[in-house]
């Protein structure tokens, strides 16, 4: 078609191809449009993923001090556990039976 358009003069070249580049031209805009509607969608996404990411952060964070708590719990239990053994020991009672006779003074 160039070919075709080649002899004629700018006026009617511009005549001839002037619907072909109204609908490039509505074309680019269409494209243009779209990337910033493409462009403020993800930036909404990027900053939504940056809140989920400070909240992962925060439960991260609550979920290690529970472990530690819960550890801690654990040892202190394991404490008590062994004072009431050594109680129990010594006053050589297990059950609710005498372990060991006490002599009588």
């Amino acid at each position: 078609m160039l070919k075709l358009l080649g002899g004629l003069p700018q006026r009617l070249q511009r005549a001839a191809l002037a619907p072909i580049l109204e609908q490039n031209e509505r074309l680019v805009q269409r494209q243009e449009e779209a990337l910033r509607v493409n462009d403020r969608a993800l930036e909404q996404f990027a900053s939504a993923l940056r809140d989920c990411a400070e909240q992962l952060s925060k439960h991260t964070e609550a979920v290690k001090s529970m472990a530690e708590a819960s550890q801690e719990l654990r040892d202190t239990v394991r404490e008590i556990n062994k004072f009431l053994r050594l109680g129990r020991d010594v006053t050589g009672t297990m059950e609710g039976s005498p372990r060991h006779a006490v002599p009588a003074e």
